[in-house]
């Protein structure tokens, strides 16, 4: 068995670890920022492909093909230089290395690792191919990834305890797993494709239900819900989207032969429309044109599946079936202001939300006072890391309020 790592936001492995379950994946293990899956020997570009393809919140899919102690840049070069580079790269293609660590000096640079890592792939392939690739920091062909940590104390029999762990491997998706192609509009302070699906996801919405997004923006939460809905793998909301892997030189007709078999796969599963209503409103226009623009980038049922309307969130009436309310509301700039526009704005929110009996209602928080302004008491709080920003996906129910 060899090991896989899909990345993710820092609160979301877990959901992460739930999707790669329902593919049927093995040993599913979360980390920290990321999951473990296993691949049987010889299957690890297939199970690859398909987590790239199917996960919803995931951001990255790695294929580590080596991992070994270091104790300083020249360590590192050594064990770049031992893996067989000639499996992926040829004299033609183009490749980047991108760099992580947490490790002390002398590995403490991200910068130095690149370029040992790099030198240590282009001097194994000028002794075996007799040539070298170029480097293409912009757009490779392929995707290599270094990752230095300390190692953790195993008393005497793991090693000094100054020694750090290095990881080389291969990045099947190329460009972040979140940048789904639909995104041909943009509001300010997008959310990631990724985050919006971690939000319906941790929601438990799984497209039974009814759901509205009233305060919609560029319509992510939406598009998303509808790819839920219409059984869409992420990595089919824009037909022609292309993953790293597929760049790789060395994939072959069986590699591709496999490739399509799992599209088509993934395709057979696909409805033609929502069987619930999905709403998506806002009272920016421009934001409606905008979510209406990126949700015509998406595949047909996509298109189909969502309501778009111009209104304000107060004008939401309840749904029927009772539905759930996904949402993330503005932080200021969009109603004019901070302070106490904003704190006004989220108590007439809280307001009518109240007035939704049975509707489950999801929203991301900026901050305790936010949550305390909307004058509901949340059910459970989840904390998440968009990027460097902390937010906390708050649960609330219609009619339940803080007495």
């Amino acid at each position: 068995m060899s090991r896989l790592f899909a990345t993710a936001a820092l609160g979301t492995e877990d959901l992460v670890a739930g999707e790669l379950a329902r593919l049927g994946l093995a040993g599913v293990r979360r980390g920290q920022g990321g999951v473990h899956f296993d691949a049987p020997e010889g299957q690890e570009l297939a199970c690859g492909m398909r987590a790239c393809l199917s996960l919803r919140a995931a951001l990255r899919v790695l294929w580590p093909l080596a991992s070994f102690g270091v104790r300083d840049a020249d360590a590192l070069y050594e064990g770049a230089r031992a893996i067989s580079w000639e499996r992926f790269l040829t004299q033609r293609s183009t490749f980047a290395v991108a760099a992580t660590t947490r490790a002390a000096p002398p590995l403490s640079h991200a910068g130095f690792l690149v370029q040992r890592v790099k030198d240590g792939i282009v001097d194994r392939l000028r002794e075996r191919l007799g040539g070298r690739p170029d480097v293409s920091r912009d757009d490779p062909d392929v995707r290599v990834y270094v990752h230095v940590a300390p190692t953790q104390k195993r008393g005497h029999s793991g090693g000094s305890h100054g020694d750090s762990q290095a990881t080389i491997g291969l990045d099947l998706a190329g460009e972040s797993l979140h940048a789904r192609g639909y995104r041909v509009a943009q509001v300010p302070a997008p959310l990631r494709e990724t985050m919006a699906a971690a939000m319906l996801l941790a929601a438990g919405w799984d497209g039974t239900r009814p759901l509205a997004d009233p305060l919609c923006g560029s319509a992510t939460i939406a598009i998303e819900a509808a790819l839920i809905a219409c059984r869409i793998a992420p990595g089919r909301a824009v037909r022609g989207r292309v993953f790293g892997f597929e760049r790789w030189p060395c994939l072959g007709d069986p590699e591709r032969t496999a490739w399509r078999r799992i599209v088509e796969e993934a395709d057979d599963q696909a409805l033609p429309r929502s069987p619930v209503p999905i709403v998506a409103s806002d009272r920016d226009s421009d934001a409606v044109t905008a979510g209406r623009a990126n949700a015509s980038a998406c595949a047909a049922p996509v298109r189909a599946s969502i309501d778009f309307r111009v209104a304000d969130v107060r004008e939401l009436a309840p749904m029927s079936p009772r539905g759930v309310v996904v949402s993330n509301p503005p932080y200021g700039e969009r109603i004019g202001g901070a302070g106490k526009a904003l704190e006004v704005f989220w108590r007439t929110m809280g307001a009518h939300f109240r007035g939704l009996p049975g509707h489950a209602i999801f929203l991301l928080c900026g901050s305790p006072q936010m949550a305390r302004s909307l004058g509901m008491r949340p059910t459970w709080q989840r904390r998440m890391m968009n990027g460097p920003i902390p937010i906390t996906l708050c649960r609330f129910e219609g009619k339940r309020s803080i007495r």
